[in-house]
């Protein structure tokens, strides 16, 4: 889509492009990657950041290519949506920022905008509540910057695949943006943004649970030494605090399906379900992905019964296999598989230390994702005939994954 002032034009590139990657690295370039640090990661803009109805921009005069434009959404006005909009100037002449926006709110279909210029200083409002003898809220400029170095530390990643330490600024309005401090350090944080609807959600949530509006938690970290802290649980359950008040119902996110730990953590602990899956979601490599990055896309209905009850419990035990009932277990890539079709409850077998595995033997690994792949891809979902993804348990050293036929009543309680 192009729109046009006299001396000014605006591209709007559509994820559903066949070369939307190319021009995703292509923009990048243009505006200083891979050593410019307020960009936002590769990976997220071609997987995660049209999910959230973002579009990119290219404004362009006689000259060339003027700027590029990341548009987040922002909410609602009444029918008409809201956006952020990152701009990242790629000519030394800068057009007007009335013009820019004009074209932008164009281009969105007459939306309201809100220009983000990232070469410029931002206001930051720390927060602080302290839980446990651990400090939570918003982050100072200090701490964005800290949140930053925090992802490399986590993931090993590369600087260009780290997030923007500006996207915590209060005039970006990034729905989710939170630290934990002890002390004067800091020790994790999440954040995530506003999502415009989104993938059909089961009919049996829509009168309870208003869809229009959702948040994508996009990321949570905690130093390896400060895990056993609950830190993580407790920036959840701010998060999910926060978008009540905010009259979001729906939170979503992508999680590996074979890090067992975090199964563990969104099912049992916040009271999560999952039922989509996204096949080699993300391009990239790093410590704890050494394999295709596919991933399971979590619903949180924060105002559910479950989910309430999850946050308001002390702790989460382990469910022992050997005490269940009427639970089929799969191994993926196994003879097993017949009771996918037919069981009402299923317990799928997954690594117990994924990460470890992935190290010590890369060929399983690959072999293990591509099982776990074909299984979650045929049999995930929020049709009768699927199965949802609620639950963990073991059975000795073993992992499992539990889940259950996602029939109308199941789907219902879920979303009391």
């Amino acid at each position: 889509m192009i729109v046009t002032l006299p001396d000014l034009a605006l591209t709007r590139l559509e994820p559903s492009m066949e070369d939307w990657s190319e021009q995703v690295d292509r923009l990048r370039a243009l505006v200083g990657a891979p050593t410019n640090p307020a960009l936002f990661p590769a990976h997220f803009l071609k997987a995660t950041f049209p999910k959230l109805g973002g579009r990119l921009l290219l404004f362009q005069d006689g000259a060339g290519p003027v700027a590029v434009g990341f548009a987040f959404p922002a909410g609602f006005d009444v029918d008409r949506p809201r956006y952020v909009v990152r701009l990242h100037h790629a000519a030394a002449a800068r057009a007007g920022s009335e013009a820019l926006a004009r074209l932008a709110g164009e281009a969105l279909g007459g939306a309201r905008i809100t220009l983000f210029d990232s070469e410029r200083p931002h206001a930051f409002v720390p927060t602080d509540e302290m839980i446990d003898g651990i400090s939570y809220g918003a982050p100072s400029a200090r701490e964005a910057e800290a949140m930053r170095a925090l992802q490399g530390a986590v993931w090993g990643a590369e600087e260009d695949s780290l997030y923007p330490a500006d996207l915590h600024a209060t005039d970006f309005g990034a729905s989710t943006s939170l630290v934990a401090r002890d002390g004067e350090r800091t020790v994790g944080f999440l954040f995530g943004f506003y999502k415009l609807e989104g993938s059909p959600l089961p009919a049996a949530w829509h009168a309870r649970h208003p869809q229009r509006l959702r948040i994508e938690s996009q990321l949570l970290g905690v130093l390896p030494e400060y895990r056993e802290r609950q830190i993580g649980f407790g920036l959840k359950r701010l998060q999910a605090g926060l978008a009540r008040r905010a009259g979001v119902a729906v939170v979503q996110w992508t999680v590996d399906p074979l890090q067992f730990a975090n199964a563990r953590f969104n099912f049992a602990r916040l009271g999560a379900v999952g039922f989509e899956f996204y096949p080699s979601y993300y391009e990239f490599r790093n410590a704890l992905n050494r394999v295709p990055a596919s991933r399971i896309g979590i619903t949180w209905l924060v105002g559910s019964a479950r989910v309430l009850g999850a946050l308001a419990a002390a702790e989460s035990p382990l469910p022992d296999l050997a005490d269940a009932r009427d639970v089929a277990r799969v191994t993926p890539g196994s003879s097993d598989r017949h009771a996918l079709a037919d069981a009402e409850r299923v317990a799928i077998e997954i690594p117990a230390n994924w990460t470890g595995l992935q190290h010590t033997d890369a060929a399983l690994a690959l072999r293990l994702r591509r099982e776990t792949d074909e299984l979650f891809a045929t049999w995930l979902g929020s049709t009768p005939d699927k199965l949802v993804l609620a639950g963990v348990a073991r059975d000795g050293s073993r992992r499992f994954l539990l889940a259950q036929r996602a029939g109308d009543e199941l789907l219902a309680l879920v979303g009391a």
